[in-house]
């Protein structure tokens, strides 16, 4: 299942969450969010931990750091939709 995945840590914003192939998860894209101020991802969850609030640890440049699955988006939406 997609899910968003926050990075827990305070990595460096060059510091990407690198592509994890796991039994628990795989992640596809990772960057720094401004809006957040702390780096989120991407990626493909396996259904019995893609509940939101669930720990995983994700490797980030060959470092294993504690990250949170997420809803998305991850920043709120106020689009305007016409009745």
């Amino acid at each position: 299942m997609m899910s968003g995945i926050h990075i827990l840590t305070n990595s460096p914003s060059s510091s990407l969450p690198s592509i994890v192939h796991s039994s628990i998860a795989e992640i596809t894209s990772g960057t720094f969010s401004p809006c957040l101020k702390r780096p989120i991802a991407m990626g493909y969850v396996a259904t019995k931990h893609a509940k939101a609030g669930t720990e995983i640890n994700v490797s980030v440049r060959g470092k294993m750091q504690k990250a949170e699955v997420t809803k998305m988006p991850f920043v709120e939406t106020h689009y305007y939709r016409a009745p």
